[in-house]
């Protein structure tokens, strides 16, 4: 099932990191007073200004990637799900209840190894059969399906292309998942981050009460945009996962909906 992601531990993480960054500058600012009245002489915000300038492109850059990904993904799961009602909706045409009562069983199989197993399988980064034996279980159904029906080898051929794009969609589902942000990237992104966040942490402010309040807002916002990133980068863990409702939507519908023969 999906993952539980405890927002109680976000606010936690959080609150740690904007309190740490906000006593570093506390410290600096009353204990190392001579650098910061010696760097406040040399104009190093403008330095800092390009650093801003440079380090809000890179973010940009980065969360576009990061969000087409995690639309995409999105599109890739509705797009499964939806190969799986369309099976279970062609079987109808068939008026085969033999069929009917073996197909049900194999897709409701298929979508819960997804959600109890794939799903945490993908989640470690840990490698997933292709195919499933779940999956191989329903073309055995659609392989034992009888025409006696002058409409039955119409039906039989979108049941075909149902099964084609189920098998496509977890397919594609898998590489998405297991797709992340190459590890130079991200420990560029983070140097990035950090001499960002540095750089206002050391300049220089005649107000004290003002240097807070900017320190604060940058840490902030550093911190919250590496959270953006780092879950929308991990699909399915993190306060930003991708619901898997449509699953669950669809394991209902297959339950509920009875074929007339």
């Amino acid at each position: 099932m999906q993952h539980p992601y405890k927002k109680s531990k976000l606010i936690v993480k959080t609150t740690i990191y904007i309190f740490t960054s906000t006593l570093f500058g506390v410290i600096y600012h009353q204990f190392f007073k001579n650098l910061y009245i010696e760097l406040s002489e040399i104009r190093i915000s403008d330095v800092i200004g390009v650093m801003g300038t440079l380090y809000s492109l890179i973010t940009a850059f980065i969360l576009v990637t990061v969000w087409s990904h995690f639309t995409s993904t999105e599109n890739v799961f509705a797009e499964e799900a939806n190969a799986l009602v369309s099976l279970w909706n062609f079987c109808d045409y068939l008026n085969s209840e033999e069929t009917t009562n073996k197909m049900k069983p194999a897709l409701i199989n298929y979508i819960d190894s997804t959600l109890n197993s794939e799903f945490d399988l993908l989640r470690n980064q840990k490698p997933v059969k292709y195919p499933s034996k779940e999956l191989i279980a329903i073309i055995r159904v659609i392989d034992k399906i009888k025409f006696d029906d002058p409409r039955d080898p119409i039906a039989f051929e979108s049941i075909m292309h149902a099964y084609q794009k189920l098998a496509t969609a977890r397919s594609q589902r898998i590489k998405h998942c297991k797709s992340q942000m190459p590890g130079m990237l991200r420990v560029f992104y983070i140097t990035a981050s950090f001499f960002f966040w540095f750089g206002y942490l050391i300049d220089g402010f005649e107000s004290f009460k003002l240097y807070i309040i900017i320190l604060f807002s940058v840490s902030v916002l550093v911190f919250l945009s590496y959270i953006i990133i780092h879950d929308m980068d991990n699909p399915l863990s993190g306060a930003l996962q991708i619901s898997f409702e449509d699953y669950i939507t669809t394991k209902e519908f297959i339950i509920q909906t009875k074929h007339e023969v």
